[in-house]
């Protein structure tokens, strides 16, 4: 029970309950509509795995819809009152070649929506992750007066593992909870699926390493038979190397750009995804240059290509002359208290 007594754990309840209850706003007016979704990650495992609103952080709430709904799903976020984040490239970029879109509700305290029409990055598995493949198996959790829909157990594992090995096995609390589903669903999950699941969906090799890691720093969980499937699974050059780059890619938007064209299939999609890309839209060039004049395209252009590695470049020279400045501290020091 949470109390004045312990006020670091304010700012976490009050933060997930008001994203909890925004959900169950959300979730009634898609119920009305007739649009059904799901919920990932944090907010599925307020639903399912936790029991008090403060033992794991919520930053946003992550929906998923289906593509044919994505339309329906941006009008009934409009209605609510959200409104929409950051421009992407094109207005055309999602659904069709990324991954998720960023709603904000509220002013003061602005609250973080991502709607998904897939599961997860890179581009790859937009290719290879069928888009029916959470939705088969998705099962109905009452929120409120709301219904929403939540991964069957082994999909919730595949997705957590997913999640993890594509961000670079970075935050702890992701890893433990990976841990925490499997013995809170022992008794329903399926290994038997799961890893001919994971392997179809072109997923064996993150869901195989999150799951090494994982046991690695919490002990195993993970059926024998199971590990061998994913182990087994015969895994390409193009899904280690998507994989690889995935945690860089935020830092490497470059290199983001080369892989996710190198690794994904279907040249003509790539083809439209590398158009997008290199031409961009005003709103998303007005993020990286927005003074205007003439000739304000190009330097728009210029500022959205050479930014990065400029920042890059001078954030290095700053970290190389901080080292020499403390290097030369140091030869100052020991030229004072050395002995004669």
């Amino acid at each position: 029970m949470v109390t004045d007594a312990t006020p670091t754990v304010w700012p976490v309840v009050t933060r997930n309950v008001a994203l909890m209850h925004l959900l169950e706003r959300l979730a009634r007016r898609f119920n009305d509509a007739g649009v059904p979704f799901m919920v990932l990650k944090g907010a599925a495992l307020q639903l399912t795995l936790y029991r008090r609103p403060d033992e794991r952080p919520m930053g946003d709430i992550d929906l998923l819809v289906r593509p044919g709904d994505v339309d329906k799903a941006v009008q009934l976020l409009l209605a609510a009152g959200c409104r929409r984040g950051a421009p992407l490239v094109r207005e055309d970029f999602f659904p069709c070649h990324y991954y998720e879109a960023e709603f904000l509700a509220g002013d003061v305290f602005p609250l973080k929506i991502d709607l998904h029409v897939r599961p997860f990055r890179p581009l790859r598995y937009a290719r290879t992750v069928p888009d029916g493949a959470f939705w088969d198996r998705a099962r109905p959790v009452r929120i409120g007066r709301a219904t929403v829909l939540v991964p069957s157990p082994e999909d919730m594992l595949i997705h957590l593992a997913t999640h993890l090995a594509v961000h670079g096995f970075a935050r702890p609390t992701w890893r433990k909870e990976i841990k925490l589903w499997a013995e809170a669903q022992r008794d329903q999950l399926d290994w038997d699926r799961l890893a001919p699941a994971a392997a179809a969906w072109g997923l064996a090799l993150p869901v195989r390493r999150a799951i090494e890691r994982v046991e690695g720093e919490f002990g195993e969980f993970c059926p024998a038979d199971a590990r061998r499937r994913l182990a087994e699974t015969p895994v390409s050059w193009r899904d280690r190397v998507a994989l690889w780059h995935a945690p860089r890619d935020e830092r490497h938007p470059v290199g983001h750009v080369l892989v996710n064209a190198l690794c994904t299939p279907g040249w003509r999609f790539v083809a439209g995804y590398l158009f997008a890309v290199l031409v961009p839209t005003r709103p998303h060039l007005e993020q990286w240059y927005a003074r205007r004049h003439p000739g304000w395209l190009v330097c728009a252009h210029a500022a959205r290509w050479l930014g990065p590695p400029l920042n890059a470049l001078v954030h290095a020279v700053g970290l190389a002359a901080m080292a020499t400045r403390r290097a030369w501290r140091g030869r100052r020091t020991w030229a004072l208290v050395r002995p004669v």
